[in-house]
This record gives C-alpha cells, sequence and structure tokens, in this order.
C-alpha cells in the first residue's frame, strides 16, 4: 500500500528545531511500541495460545510501524 505524505510548510513561522523534534519524540515512542510487538510476537507462549487472528493483527502492527518508522526517518533526514 503507498501512501502519499503531503507536507505544507509556512517557511516564514517554522521552527526547524521544535519540528525535528517533535520527529525525534514520535520517532522513539514508535520504537517503544514496535519493541514491545517484536517482543510480544517473539514469545513462545503467546504465539501457541493467541488465536491466529491476534497473531496476525499484531504482525501487522509491527509492519505497519516499522513503514512508519522508515517514512518518519526519512523525513528527519530531510530536515538536518
Amino acid at each position: 500500500e503507498n501512501k502519499l505524505w503531503v507536507l505544507s510548510l509556512d517557511i516564514k513561522s517554522l521552527d526547524l528545531s521544535a519540528f525535528t523534534s517533535s520527529l525525534e519524540k514520535k520517532i522513539s515512542g514508535r520504537e517503544i511500541v514496535l519493541a514491545k510487538t517484536e517482543k510480544k510476537l517473539k514469545n513462545e507462549k503467546f504465539i501457541q495460545n493467541a488465536p491466529d487472528a491476534i497473531i496476525k493483527s499484531e504482525k501487522n502492527k509491527a509492519d505497519d510501524i516499522a513503514n512508519e518508522l522508515e517514512r518518519l526517518r526519512k523525513l528527519k533526514d530531510v530536515f538536518k
């Protein structure tokens, strides 16, 4: 699934340090969620006991977060 990101900036009022700080916080938060999700998926008891739909949902969640992190990191790199 391709997602188009449109970024509209008002250069006159743009505070790049605040923007990049916000991106870093978002990245950090999403990394924590991804680590927890991946840990859950590596837990043998979880895999053995959880319904297939839940396992699939968690895998999709991990994939979505990983893709989001990639986009956020690329965006951050643009403003370095």
